[in-house]
This record gives structure tokens, C-alpha cells and sequence, in this order.
């Protein structure tokens, strides 16, 4: 007699038979769809909220910055360059 396969994959979703009611089957997927918005939704707020180790590094401010006249100096260059 061949195994049935698991109600249940590893997120914990429910696997449905072909003979359930698509109404329910629909459903539970519009519900199951809503709880991992939510679930993503609280997992990027925490994401957020918690101090990043880049942040924490004494010289991030520093080198965030550094970037950004490096930047503008390559681009002041280059108008220098062009005009010449």
C-alpha cells in the first residue's frame, strides 16, 4: 500500500485533496495569503528597528560620506575635463 503523502509541508501550510470544496480551498488560501503579508510585514518593521551593525560602526557616517564627495569630485572632474 503506497505512503500518503503529509497533510502539512514544512511552512505548515495545509495540502488540500482534489475532492475539497473550492470555496473553502480559495478560502484558506486568501487567509493563508493574508497571514504572510502580515508576517513579512512584521518581520521587515523589526528589520528596521534593529540597529544594523554597519550603523553601529564608529566611522559609518564617515565613510557614507566619503562616498559621496568621491563622487562628486568624480563628476566635477569630468565636467572639468569636458570643457577643456
Amino acid at each position: 500500500m503506497p505512503k500518503v503523502p503529509p497533510t502539512r509541508n514544512d511552512r505548515g501550510e495545509i495540502i488540500f485533496s482534489s475532492r475539497v470544496d473550492t470555496e473553502f480551498r480559495e478560502g484558506y488560501e486568501r487567509y493563508r495569503n493574508a497571514f504572510e503579508r502580515k508576517r513579512r510585514e512584521k518581520l521587515e518593521a523589526q528589520r528596521l528597528a534593529s540597529v544594523t551593525y554597519r550603523s553601529r560602526w564608529p566611522f559609518s557616517l564617515f565613510l557614507s560620506t566619503s562616498t559621496t564627495r568621491n563622487s562628486a569630485k568624480s563628476s566635477t572632474s569630468s565636467s572639468h575635463t569636458k570643457s577643456s
